[in-house]
Order: structure tokens, then sequence, then C-alpha cells
């Protein structure tokens, strides 16, 4: 029959399109930008949130630092004081309080009294001091901040590879929603023609009823399902602009998925890249020597705080006192008895620096673990795609044999509409396969500390 020839085409033409599924492009409407996942990758770098506050953090332990740094060199303290006088402040002195002459006259001769006005007065005072002692408790703060610094700078690498990692997975995220909604589309395509055909054939009472409301429950659940891709993917194209750090309604396309190379390393070789490159084991590691500078700190803290002082006083305007003085000389600061407080303290930082030492075994174990993990998840990746291959080309295999059969009239319309939707399956099974292979090579370079 005609009707069946065109049914017959329709299905060639399915069995094409399923066929060059495997390098595909993406059937969405055109956009103004076709963005590969290497500038995906390096916008994200370049404008990602968390990147940049992780990079701020850095700096502020520069800041830090460099401030630290200042206290090795004198510091110079400058104070006024302006007051005026609440009561009278007077000198008396009693007949030959000062001594006599050698005459023998008294000094002074009769009682005197020197008023001091109540007038408003002025006093200041410049005190320059150059640390000594506290010299070596700077160096060792100076090299604690120094560490700081070090882990803030490994925190940023790994807000760098978290971000990477979470682009590269919303990237094959988006590929694997365009991949089925081209394969949706096709569907659609091919169910909406064949309802026209069937409701024709009904009407010439060729068919069974049952065999047109099969296609449109199948049209139908086509279209629900292009609606629910359709959202998934715009969802998943804010998720990317938000992780590229910009509006999120900006348009884009992507680049289609390439075929992953199979892993080249082994385990032994994955885990000791990772002992080197990942930042949360030099993080911790980082951790357990700022805590050894701690404890270093406190117990420098016994050693008494010694200054070379310069300091130069202007006194209030009085008649019988000096206007200025000015001395210089060493300022020794200790407190001997403390009631145990510092001992206490360095207990504390001893438990700190036990703490970190553990939490850096930790940390190392539980890299291991993970890079253990994504090995082995990507060894199955590779062989998932492998089979879901095999079983793409067997299911279009069924295919022609069902259409040759059809083409005899030795097989059902029902027994092509279900091969051809399980080879449509086993084609959309081969492209979640692939990128979700790719997304395991993200994650292993993630597990490995690289970008």
């Amino acid at each position: 029959m005609a009707w069946k020839r065109r049914i017959l085409w329709l299905f060639t033409a399915g069995l094409v399109a399923l066929g060059g599924q495997i390098a595909f492009v993406p059937a969405i409407a055109a956009t103004p930008e076709i963005l590969t996942l290497e500038d995906a990758v390096a916008l994200a770098l370049q404008n990602n949130r968390n990147v940049q506050n992780a990079a701020a953090e850095a700096e502020k332990t520069d800041a830090a630092l460099a401030a630290l740094r200042t206290r090795r060199y004198p510091n110079l303290n400058l104070r006024y004081t302006g007051a005026q006088q609440l009561n009278a402040l007077d000198f008396e002195f009693k007949r030959g309080s000062l001594g006599n002459l050698s005459s023998g006259e008294a000094i002074p001769t009769t009682d005197t009294i020197i008023p001091t006005p109540r007038q408003w007065e002025n006093q200041g005072q410049a005190v320059m001091a150059q640390p000594l002692a506290q010299l070596y408790r700077l160096s060792l703060e100076i090299d604690q901040v120094g560490l700081a610094k070090t882990a803030a700078e490994e925190q940023y690498r790994q807000s760098r590879t978290a971000v990477v990692n979470d682009v590269r997975k919303t990237y094959f995220g988006i590929l694997e929603s365009q991949s089925a909604l081209r394969a949706v589309r096709e569907a659609m395509g091919f169910y909406t023609e064949l309802e026209r055909l069937m409701t024709d054939h009904l009407r010439q009472q060729t068919i069974l009823r049952a065999d047109l409301l099969e296609v449109r429950s199948k049209l139908a659940r086509a279209r629900y399902d292009a609606t629910r891709t359709e959202n998934a993917l715009t969802a998943q194209k804010e998720q990317l602009n938000h992780l590229l750090g910009r509006d999120l309604a900006t348009p884009f396309s992507v680049s289609a998925a390439v075929n992953p190379a199979p892993p080249e390393m082994d385990l032994a070789a994955a885990v000791a890249r990772a002992r080197e490159r990942r930042p949360e084991i030099r993080e911790a590691k980082l951790k357990a020597r700022q805590a050894e500078y701690g404890i270093r700190i406190k117990r420098s803290e016994y050693i008494p705080d010694v200054d070379l002082i310069v300091s130069y006083t202007r006194l209030p305007e009085m008649e019988i006192m000096p206007k200025d003085y000015a001395y210089a000389g060493i300022r020794v600061s200790w407190e001997p008895f403390d009631w145990g407080r510092r001992s206490q303290e360095l207990s504390e930082r001893k438990k700190t620096l036990a703490q970190a030492n553990t939490a850096a075994r930790e940390a190392e174990s539980l890299v291991i673990m993970d890079v253990s993990q994504r090995w082995r998840a990507l060894r199955e990746s590779h062989q998932y795609l492998a089979l879901t291959r095999l079983n793409a080309e067997a299911a279009r295999e069924r295919l022609r044999v069902v259409m040759d059969r059809y083409r005899q009239q030795i097989a059902l319309a029902k027994d092509l509409l279900q091969t051809q939707a399980q080879a449509a399956e086993a084609d959309h099974q081969v492209h979640q396969a692939l990128l979700a292979c790719l997304a395991a090579h993200a994650d292993f370079q993630k597990a490995l500390g690289g970008e």
C-alpha cells in the first residue's frame, strides 16, 4: 500500500538520523554565540564570583603580612594634652626652706607663695621606641602569616579547580539535554506524520482505532518530554551563565561533544600525583606548620620585652618648672608571675598542633580514597560507553530487520514502532554514556588537583 511505503520512508529517514547522532550538532534555535568548553572555562576563571572572592582572600593576607612587617621598625607615639585648671596650683616656700647663703641669710628670707594662674595649658610628648627583644617573636609571627598566605593561595587553587569541574559538568549536561531534545523533536515529527497517515486510513477502515490511539499516546508523551527537556536545558544554561559570572539570560550555544581518550595513568601514579598537587593536602600541612609556629610564638612570650627609646616632653608653662626635657635609654617590660596563664596557653597550642597533624593525615586519606573512586568510575564509564555503542549498533540492525519484514508484510506496524523506539533509546543512551564519560574525566582531573 502507498501509506505503508510512506511509513517505511519515514522509518528510513529516522534510521539515518539516529545513525548520525553520535557526532551531533545541537538542534536548537540559532544563537549569537557558540561557546566552546575551553572558552567557558576561561570565562569562569576570570569572572566567577567564588574565584574572585578566593583571590581577594589571598590578597588580604598580603596586606596583613605587609602590615606585620612594619612592626619591626621604630614606632613614634605622639601625645598632646590641652587642659584648663579647675583649682589653684600654688607653690609655698617657707623661710630658709631652700638653704642659706654664705652670709647666713636664709633662702627665701620670708615665707613665699608662687601662684599659678588658672589658664589653658598645653602639654605634649613624643616617644620613639625601637623593639629589640621582640624582633624574634615578630619574625615568628611573620613566618606564620606567610604560611597563612600560602594556605589562602591553596584555597584559591581549590576554588579554581572546583569551578572548572562545575563548568565542565554543566556544559556536558547541556549537551546531554540538547541531544535528548533533538531526539524527542525527531520523534515528534515522526509521530505527527504517522498520526496524519493513520487518521486518513482509519477513515478508510484499513487500520484499527487502537493503532491510532497508540500513536497519539506516543506523540503526547513526546511533547511532554520535549517541554520537560526544554525547561531543564534553560535551567542548565542559567546555571552555566551563573558560573561564568554573567547575566543569566545571556544566550549561547555549545559545541559538539568529542570522544574522550581512554585513561593511560594507573592508580598508583594517579595517587602519587594527587598527593603532590591536591590543595587540600597542602593546606592541611600548612595549618600544621602554622600550629608549630603558634607554639614557638607562645614560648617567646617568656622573653622580656626590650625597647630602645627616645623621649621628648613639653611641659605646661610654669615659672619654676623647666619648659621641656628629653631622654634616651632602654625600656624593659616583663611579667614574671602569670599564675600559670602562659603554661596553659602553651598546652592549648600543643593540642592544636596535634589536631592539625591528625587533620593532615585525614585529608591525605580522603584524597587517596577520592582518587581511587574517580579512577575506577572513569574506567567503568569507558566500558559502559563501549557497551552502549554495541547496543545501539544491535538496535539499528534489529530495526533494519523489522523494516524488511514489514516491507514483506510479515511484521506489524506495532512491532516496527516498538523497534524504532528501542533504537532511538539505544542511541540516546550512547549520548548519555559519552557525556557521562566526559564528566568522569572532569571529576578525575579534579581529583588529581589539576584544572
